[in-house]
């Protein structure tokens, strides 16, 4: 009878299935993403290094320097990204925190305006 009692507390609930699984898949995604903007970042720059080398215009070296600076760019996207994701991870708080004083900030700003709004339409009555 113990057993049965011990296996029943064991089992999470519901919801936190569900969080886990969702948890999961949005991990999943974002692995994808990195790894889609990683083979782009690696296409762009070889082909425009290939292209640099091969032709021998002007025009056409050009376009192969500028496959490669949107290799290097989305190269830098990602890294910025994965950073940013990273700090989000470790110091959730924080950012938590940062998040609720730029929207105080933008409450406050629009309360500015709408009194500042309100005052000279008042001033053009009179």
């Amino acid at each position: 009878m113990t057993a049965g009692v011990v296996g029943a507390e064991a089992a999470p609930p519901a919801g936190a299935q569900d969080g886990g699984a969702t948890l999961a898949q949005a991990v999943g995604l974002l692995n994808v993403l990195v790894g889609l903007m990683l083979v782009a970042a690696i296409l762009f720059f070889v082909g425009g290094f290939i292209g640099w080398i091969t032709r021998l215009g002007l025009t056409g070296r050009e376009q192969g320097l500028q496959f490669m600076s949107w290799g290097v760019s989305i190269l830098f996207v990602l890294v910025i990204g994965l950073g940013l994701i990273r700090f989000v991870q470790f110091h959730t708080q924080l950012v938590l925190m940062l998040l609720a004083l730029a929207l105080v900030a933008l409450a406050a700003y629009v309360a500015i305006q709408i009194a500042r709004s309100s005052g000279e339409a008042e001033e053009t009555k009179r």
